[in-house]
């Protein structure tokens, strides 16, 4: 009876005890089934001093990213700054700055904080992501879309002359040179 509620060893118990002849001592066995209990209960971590350690938690983040300024010229610089944030602690590692799909460089956290320079957009709207791959101690997050608007104007800052001329008789009574030129100055902001 108690060798059968040693759950799988009950089995292998009564068999033991049944194939030992009666002439030998039931202390050996016992012996044989305390043996047999030991390596099963070791085996499934009964008894083993092995502990072990759950993985450690990751905090959630939150990314986001901002432009030094809404709208730019062709092949002027812009910056973008992405940030990184927790509910604890300040995530490290890297972030990649992103142009819908196309990468146009990483950054370096620092305090939370990231930065990518570039002048080289193309005129148009930009749709400007980051992308943080996550840490030993913080999961992966990705950013909302920034738009960033980059305009080509044609025609550079700057003050430029401009000649106007024009022909037809001057004054009323038809005296003087009728061919006079206008100096025009126009300043492009």
């Amino acid at each position: 009876m108690l060798l059968a509620s040693l759950n799988g060893m009950g089995v292998f118990g009564m068999f033991v005890a049944g194939s030992f002849s009666k002439k030998r001592s039931r202390w050996s066995v016992l012996a044989v089934l305390a043996l047999a209990m030991s390596f099963f209960l070791v085996g499934c971590g009964g008894s083993s001093n092995s502990t072990t350690t759950p993985p450690p938690t990751k905090s959630n983040t939150t990314s986001s990213v901002t432009s030094s300024a809404a709208t730019v010229l062709v092949a002027q610089a812009v910056t973008f700054i992405g940030t990184v944030s927790a509910n604890s602690g300040t995530p490290t590692g890297s972030v990649t700055f992103l142009d819908g799909t196309t990468t146009l460089g990483t950054g370096t956290l620092s305090s939370g904080k990231a930065t990518f320079q570039t002048s080289s957009l193309a005129a148009g709207v930009h749709s400007i992501t980051i992308a943080y791959g996550g840490d030993t101690s913080f999961n992966a997050s990705n950013s909302t879309a920034l738009s960033q608007t980059v305009d080509n104007p044609g025609t550079g800052t700057g003050s430029y002359s401009v000649k106007v001329s024009g022909t037809g008789t001057a004054g009323t009574n038809g005296v003087g040179n009728p061919n006079q030129s206008i100096g025009l100055t126009v300043v492009v902001q």
